[in-house]
């Protein structure tokens, strides 16, 4: 990077800023929750590290998901874990 002239890094940063920027547009086309989700990411990414960052955001929507499913949908937890280990199994279970 120290070779590198200066406008060209600034190219890339504003490049890289306007895609990053696009993408969370793209989110929040999902809805608020995935909106919500992604923004934390990135700052957990930012202030932590990205595989730290992605981890506690990964934990973090599992605790979300498994708080819905099993209060308001009243899924015993036996049953997500099944769900969830089916799904990233290869044998399905997306419902």
């Amino acid at each position: 990077m120290e070779y590198m002239p200066k406008f060209s890094l600034a190219v890339v940063m504003i490049f890289t800023g306007w895609k990053m920027i696009a993408g969370l547009f793209h989110v929040a086309l999902h809805g608020r929750y995935e909106l919500t989700l992604a923004t934390i990411c990135a700052l957990l990414v930012y202030r932590l590290g990205i595989f730290e960052g992605l981890l506690v955001a990964m934990a973090l929507h599992g605790l979300i998901n498994y708080i819905v499913l099993n209060k308001a949908h009243e899924i015993q937890s036996r049953e997500i874990i099944k769900k969830y280990l089916e799904r990233f199994s290869g044998k399905g279970g997306a419902d």
